[in-house]
């Protein structure tokens, strides 16, 4: 499956690896329910709270399409919506005041 990803088979002058996993890589399993997600740290968008050492970062995350119990529970559809609403906040008052 790995060989046949587009970013393998595309030509090197193209930025791909020219049909051929280099010699030093690691190949990791990703667990079941969960999927590998990347960032570029020099658009500071990352989601660690420590300072990246490396051009990206990367992070596992939980993942399911079971629509009882959807993960993450917001999508990038949802999270663009309340961001185009811009930042709301709902206060429940649990004792009366003073």
């Amino acid at each position: 499956m790995l060989l046949q990803s587009q970013i393998v088979q595309k030509p090197t002058t193209a930025g791909g690896l020219g049909k051929h996993i280099p010699k030093d890589w690691k190949i990791l399993r990703v667990p079941a329910n969960t999927v590998v997600v990347s960032c570029d740290v020099a658009s500071g968008n990352c989601l660690s709270s420590q300072q990246l050492t490396t051009p990206r970062g990367f992070y596992l995350l939980k993942h399911s399409d079971n629509a009882n119990n959807p993960i993450p529970e917001m999508t990038g559809r949802r999270a663009e919506a309340r961001r185009a609403r811009g930042p709301t906040s709902i206060r429940r008052r649990t004792s009366p005041s003073c």
